[in-house]
């Protein structure tokens, strides 16, 4: 069975970039031919472990990208599309649908915004399964859209709770000081 993952590419070291990374050789390693499609715009990474399809999106606008995915899928002909945080894929699978190719839909939730849910809401006829990460996105979802339950999985991520936590250490003033360090782009 073919599967294709569509996924924006930038930032490279988020959550989702990491689920991906153990994800798809997973897979591989379970006998599922995995395609990986990224949108090539003015920042890009090009992974060296998996089978790389790239997608357009240097037109900047969402007709450009749109096209180059419905063209993808009509070439690599997957059984199931997985949109990675490029909600363009439900508008190019759906037409491809309604062309005639058998196609299935598995949409993972790895963000929390409006848009999410109301791309969700809008093609609850086309997605096959909606995956979530968090318990309350998944409450949210069945309870707010009335998604069908037989159609909405959860699926834990993230490190297990250590069984015992460290002393906390009192500070002078009361307050527990917490550092930041970010990359600047």
């Amino acid at each position: 069975m073919k599967v294709l993952f569509c996924s924006k590419t930038y930032p490279i070291y988020g959550g989702v970039e990491r689920w991906l990374a153990q994800l798809l050789p997973g897979l591989q390693q379970r006998g599922f031919e995995v395609v990986l499609a990224l949108a090539k715009g003015h920042r890009f990474h090009d992974p060296s472990t998996m089978r790389v399809q790239l997608l357009d999106g240097t037109s900047g606008i969402v007709a450009g990208r749109r096209h180059a995915i419905e063209s993808l899928l009509r070439r690599e002909q997957p059984d199931i599309v997985v949109p990675v945080m490029l909600h363009e894929v439900l508008g190019a699978a759906s037409a491809c649908r309604m062309a005639g190719q058998t196609i299935r839909i598995a949409y993972p939730v790895h963000e929390d915004g409006n848009w999410v849910f109301r791309a969700i809401g809008e093609y609850v006829d086309q997605i096959d399964a909606v995956v979530g990460t968090s318990r309350l996105c998944v409450d949210a979802l069945s309870h707010f859209q009335h998604w069908p339950s037989e159609r909405l999985f959860q699926v834990r991520c993230g490190a297990p709770r250590p069984e015992t936590t460290r002393k906390t250490t009192r500070y002078r003033d009361g307050l527990l000081r917490l550092g930041f360090c970010a990359g600047a782009v």
